[in-house]
């Protein structure tokens, strides 16, 4: 019953560590944004000086919102942060969540 117990604990906490290896910030300006007409999901490239490894890659997005923001964010200049994950069954990452920042100036 021990080992069972001691088992259980540490796979909590391995799935907790894969699952936060998964996601990543990213924030930056939007440099890209492809859509094609008619579409509710987009890919959105943002510069991210912070994080090169994702800097300038397209990140995909489902949703017409979210595909809006990228796209005012990238006319305007504006500054976005969003939470990305990893997808490695599809061969790119997905942008779940995004919002427009506002600095101090």
């Amino acid at each position: 019953m021990r080992i069972m117990n001691i088992f259980i604990a540490l796979s909590l906490v391995v799935s907790s560590a894969s699952a936060s290896a998964q996601t990543y910030e990213v924030s930056g300006k939007v440099v890209s944004v492809v859509q094609h007409k008619g579409d509710t999901r987009c890919h959105v490239a943002i510069k991210d000086p912070g994080n090169p490894y994702v800097s300038g890659a397209y990140h995909f997005v489902d949703g017409q919102q979210m595909c809006a923001v990228a796209n005012a964010a990238f006319v305007t200049g504006a500054i976005v942060q969003g939470h990305a994950r990893v997808d490695a069954r599809a061969g790119m990452n997905e942008l779940y969540a995004m919002g427009l920042y506002r600095s101090g100036e």
